[in-house]
């Protein structure tokens, strides 16, 4: 993505004294946020012919950089985050919550099954060979509605690692 790109060029640029972290190979996602609440070094601005009375925070800045080299930046950041809003509003814990309650239905309905009651005496909605029919039917999806889940907390684990954020960190917050 070519924001992350930028802020790491600009956070090299800026630590290029410091050998601990003038060679940094990626930025958190926190480091983003920082540089909205970061102003620029008066050379940065006086390079960039900004006004010494309004300084600049350093994210705009580097925007500003950004769109002096490719006219279509803003498109390109529109495709970056596209994906971004989507998985934000992924709630992991209301997600497993879910998918625990249909193992639990399913398996109620499995141990009806088992009962063999009468299906004289039940609403045909419910009964043993509609019941037997849904369990077939859903035992292999719940299989893999539960591995997709866990590739999920794996892919979250990894997205986290690639952007230093905490393996804590909600996935709203990454």
């Amino acid at each position: 993505p070519k924001l992350f790109e930028g802020v790491l060029l600009l956070g090299n640029y800026l630590n290029a004294g410091s050998s601990r972290l003038g060679g940094a190979v990626c930025v958190s996602l926190d480091s983003v946020a920082k540089l909205a609440h970061t102003r620029c070094p008066a050379r940065m601005e006086e390079q960039s012919n900004l006004s010494q009375q309004h300084p600049t925070q350093a994210l705009h800045w580097l925007l500003r950089q950004l769109q002096s080299k490719d006219k279509d930046i803003s498109n390109h950041l529109l495709e970056d985050l596209a994906g971004c809003r989507k998985a934000r509003d992924v709630d992991l814990n209301l997600l497993k919550s879910s998918i625990d309650k249909l193992k639990g239905l399913a398996k109620i309905a499995q141990e009806r099954v088992k009962m063999k009651i009468d299906d004289q005496r039940v609403p045909p909605a419910i009964s043993t060979s509609r019941l037997r029919a849904f369990v077939e039917h859903t035992a292999p999806r719940l299989e893999k509605l539960e591995t997709d889940y866990q590739e999920l907390l794996q892919l979250t684990l990894r997205l986290q690692a690639h952007f230093a954020e905490p393996a804590k960190t909600p996935l709203a917050d990454t």
